[in-house]
């Protein structure tokens, strides 16, 4: 998926999505046996940050395949597509995890924990907050409790302006990347 088309997926996101509680969850998928390495796909490799952190904050549970958390470069070709589900000795593979995704791993590490601590990221309502070119927002809403995710895809530090309950607050994001905010108090 292109740098430019990734932020078009944005407006394909139903905006308003109810909580899950007991019916059926969706089951996300970047990457699988029989499709390219989503690091492959990418323009700007940076971009598997916020791509991991959407994976983990958007409805539905996250299916990691093996060698995404080390963002796994690599293309199905021509009859052959061995070279998507290679044979993976991790003490060798450690040392040749490709550059810029050295902390790929324990990004997708943390990412789990929160969601894993958090109600409404695993089971709560989706509620898109704003969405434009270089920025997305939205709330996952649970009865014990709700989260805002807050999304970067621009290469600079931006500074979003958000209202929650007519109180205005500035949230700074760093470049390809984004915020978990859990209010308490409201």
């Amino acid at each position: 998926m292109e740098h430019s088309q990734k932020c078009e997926c944005f407006f394909f996101i139903p905006p308003t999505i109810p909580p899950l509680q007991k019916s059926p969850r969706l089951q996300l998928f970047n990457e699988n046996h029989d499709t390219n390495r989503i690091y492959s796909q990418l323009k700007n490799k940076q971009d598997n940050f916020v791509q991991h952190l959407l994976f983990y904050t958007l409805p539905g549970v996250p299916t990691i395949y093996y060698g995404e958390e080390f963002g796994l470069d690599a293309t199905k070709g021509g009859c052959d597509d061995w070279n998507l589900r290679p044979s993976l000795d991790l003490a060798k593979f450690a040392n040749q995890i490709p550059a810029g995704q050295e902390n790929l791993l324990s990004e997708i590490r943390h990412l789990a924990s929160v969601r894993l601590d958090c109600d409404a990221l695993r089971e709560g309502g989706y509620q898109q907050e704003f969405v434009h070119s270089q920025q997305f927002a939205f709330w996952r809403t649970h009865q014990n409790g709700d989260a805002l995710v807050l999304i970067n895809q621009q290469d600079l530090l931006s500074n979003e302006f958000i209202k929650i309950n007519n109180s205005k607050i500035t949230v700074l994001i760093p470049p390809k990347w984004g915020r978990i905010l859990v209010p308490s108090g409201i």
